[in-house]
């Protein structure tokens, strides 16, 4: 099996083949904190997600609703059926 290394791979390797690397002190407080970073990160990105996909929804419903008549997308003191 053939490994290809892009740029930023080959420079990691060469990095440590010359000696520039060096062990954390703490490993485990280390891995513990990159893996509560990806955890955030992936809430972080699911909270835009949800927001960015909501947003053209109720756009749409307002629309629906303020051509039908319907008072849910204007104020209920207006609508003649409220």
């Amino acid at each position: 099996m053939s490994t290809q290394l892009n740029t930023e791979e080959r420079e990691i390797v060469e990095t440590f083949e010359r000696g520039e690397l060096r062990r954390v002190a703490e490993v485990e407080a280390e891995m513990e904190a990159a893996r509560q970073a990806a955890r955030n990160t992936v809430k972080q990105t699911r909270r835009v997600t949800e927001r960015a996909s909501a947003s053209p929804t109720r756009e749409r419903e307002r629309k629906v609703s303020s051509s039908r008549g319907c008072c849910r997308a204007r104020s209920t003191s207006t609508c003649p059926a409220h």
